[in-house]
């Protein structure tokens, strides 16, 4: 997660956000979830990564079921330097859809992050 963290930020803003010192991560495998938490020189949040895959189990495979991956949701947030917070989410519709896209809402800013 070392650089990963501005992958999806947009280039206008990287000398607007504090930097991430460390991490701590978070998964749980029933949703396939997984949330990573930064933080910077104070220990204070800076930056939030939050993403999940729903699956459900494919019934129509008596003998030998699977999960199939229906949807993708993913929000990330970067702390500002003047204390807001600069979200984005994306998601998909349903994955077993034909033509499906990922949907990225457009970015905005908050005073607080999500839990």
């Amino acid at each position: 997660m070392t650089n990963a963290w501005k992958e999806l930020l947009p280039k206008e803003y990287i000398e607007f956000v504090i930097e991430p010192i460390f991490f701590e991560s978070y998964m749980t495998p029933m949703n396939n979830a997984v949330k990573y938490i930064g933080f910077d020189t104070y220990a204070r949040r800076c930056f939030y990564h939050n993403s999940s895959i729903i699956t459900i189990e494919n019934i129509q495979v008596k003998i030998f079921p699977t999960l199939g991956s229906i949807r993708f949701e993913r929000d990330i947030a970067w702390r500002l330097k003047n204390g807001e917070w600069l979200k984005i989410n994306s998601f998909t519709g349903w994955l077993d859809q034909c033509h499906n896209e990922i949907t990225i809402v457009p970015l905005e800013t908050m005073r607080e992050v999500l839990k």
